[in-house]
Parts: C-alpha cells; sequence; structure tokens
C-alpha cells in the first residue's frame, strides 16, 4: 500500500507544484517534517495495537521549553535540545511503564498524559511567544544541496528500516498481531512494549524539536494540532488500526499528502475551518480504504 500512496504523493505534487509558486520542494518538507517525525513515533505505538493521544501535548512541551531557554550559544542550545528530547522519552517511558506493566489501556493512559503535559505547558508559557534564534532555524531548515528537513525525515526513515531488522522491530507486528501468542512464543511483551512507548516519545520529542524550528516561536496550544494529523499521516500510510501491519515508511508519505493538502487550502484562501474537516473525511476514507483492503486479501488467497 506505501507503494501506492508514494505514486498518490507524487502525482499530487507535481500537480500543485505546476500551479502554485510556494509549493517548492523546501517549503513542503519544512512543513511536513515535525508531522513526519511525529507519524513515525504514533506508527510504532499502533503497530503494537495502542493508541497514543499524547503525541502534540509532548510535542508541545518541548515546543515551550525550547522557546524560553534557546537564548545562548550552540552549546546551551545543544544542551536543551538534548534535554527536551529527554524529557519527551521519558513520557514516553511512563506511558509505556503503564500500559505494559500495570495493563492499563494506551487510550486512557495517553488521554491523562495529554492533560498533564497540556497543563505544564501553559503553566510554562500561558500565550504564543518565546524567542528562537534564526541560527537554529536555519540549521534545521535550511538549504544545502538540498533541503536540511528531507536529510531529517530521510534519516529517520533509515533509522525505520534499520529498526525494522531488530527483535524489537519484529516483537511490534507480534504483539500488534497477537500478544497472546507473542508471549507464548518467547516475546517479552512487557519489555517490548516499553521499548516500544520510550522509542515513540523520542520521535515526538524531535518531531517538537523541528517544529519549533520551523515556527521560530512557542505555543502551548500546538499540540492539539498534531493529534487528528499524526493519526491521518499513520492511516493514509497503509498502518491498520488494531496492530500487526503497517510501516512507518508508510506513515512518512502520509503526511506529506496530509500537508500539501493543509497547504492548498491555506494557498488558495480557504477558511481554515475547512482544515479539520478535510483531514476528518481524509482519516475517515483512509481507514475505510485500509478495511475494505484488508477484507479483500483473505479472499483473493
Amino acid at each position: 500500500m506505501a507503494a501506492g500512496v508514494l505514486v498518490v504523493l507524487l502525482v499530487l505534487y507535481a500537480f500543485f507544484a505546476s500551479l502554485f509558486d510556494s509549493f517548492t520542494l523546501q517549503a513542503i518538507c519544512n512543513d511536513a517534517a515535525a508531522l513526519a517525525l511525529a507519524a513515525i513515533g504514533e506508527t510504532f505505538v499502533v503497530l503494537t495495537g495502542g493508541f497514543d493521544l499524547s503525541v502534540g501535548a509532548i510535542m508541545g512541551l518541548v515546543n515551550v521549553l525550547l522557546a524560553t531557554h534557546l537564548a545562548g550559544g550552540t552549546g546551551h542550545q545543544l544542551l536543551w535540545v538534548v534535554l527536551t528530547v529527554a524529557i519527551a522519552t521519558a513520557a514516553g517511558a511512563v506511558n509505556g511503564f503503564l500500559v505494559a506493566y500495570v495493563r492499563l489501556q494506551s487510550i486512557i493512559v495517553t488521554i491523562a498524559t495529554l492533560f498533564i503535559l497540556s497543563g505544564i505547558a501553559l503553566k510554562i508559557l500561558d500565550q504564543p511567544g518565546g524567542e528562537v534564534p534564526p541560527g537554529f532555524t536555519d540549521a534545521l531548515t535550511g538549504m544545502t544541496i538540498v533541503p536540511r528537513s528531507l536529510i531529517v525525515v530521510l534519516l529517520a526513515a533509515g533509522a525505520w528500516l534499520a529498526l525494522r531488522r531488530t527483535r524489537l522491530g519484529a516483537a511490534m507486528y507480534a504483539i500488534g498481531g497477537d500478544p497472546e501468542a507473542a508471549h507464548r512464543s518467547g516475546i517479552p511483551v512487557q519489555r517490548r512494549l516499553l521499548a516500544t512507548y520510550t522509542l515513540a516519545g523520542l520521535f515526538y520529542g524531535l518531531a517538537g524539536v523541528f517544529y519549533t524550528a520551523q515556527t521560530g516561536s512557542g505555543d502551548p496550544r500546538t499540540g492539539t494540532s498534531f493529534l487528528l494529523t499524526a493519526f491521518v499521516a499513520v492511516v493514509l500510510g497503509g498502518t491498520r488500526f488494531g496492530g500487526g501491519e503497517g510501516s512507518a515508511i508508510g506513515s512518512i508519505i502520509g503526511a506529506f499528502i496530509v500537508t500539501m493538502l493543509v497547504a492548498v487550502i491555506f494557498v488558495l484562501g480557504i477558511d481554515t475551518f475547512w482544515t479539520g474537516i478535510v483531514e476528518g473525511v481524509v482519516l475517515a476514507a483512509a481507514v475505510l480504504l485500509n478495511s475494505t483492503v484488508q477484507k479483500w486479501r483473505p479472499r483473493r488467497a
């Protein structure tokens, strides 16, 4: 399915780039990179059969922390990047511990995390603001031979391809397919779930770092815009709700498609009210298509 979504992406980009001057490769990559990184983390959780609603809240916390603490030299900035990504990773680990060892439902755990972290973000920065040094922005969103944001996404895709060949990567699919069977086959399900949510938190943190560089400011409510779009990208990329099937590569492609659709709404001057409607329709259509494909495959076999 990822190959088919890639074709859709290329066709959409060629079509929109021919119509709008703002549809440059750099602009699209800069807009899509944060969502692509967040979608990769969400894919990990969905593959195991879970739902992570804390993705946007973790990104928002990273965003406001960076926007209020980046003033300083390169070493200071790097320290805060490492610190905020570590906080995001720890948040993912807490989610994973509660899901794996306390055996709470992932949707309940991550809703609680969403409210807690959103509240902390509002306490740190109660309205949009902060300051992001131009050098920090340019380091992630500028151009070399190709957009640096594209390099970031390609590195993340490479990390996923490497992960798939590890025991953790295989365990994600096995747990999502049948957790009981995975346990009987000797997979340490609890440890693998903990690692999965922790790794998801890491990618949410990286997404928050990139979003901060892209926007150049902090916004405590930024996470709300990523909650739905992350799921849209994941499902559009072919990952099945319920777990056991999918790919982060497809989620990356889905993130680029969603970004371009939102960009078209902006370029055409359409009321942003329609953005959520379009995302909801795309999510419903992607879930329906995914479900149809799943039902068709057994009959074909």
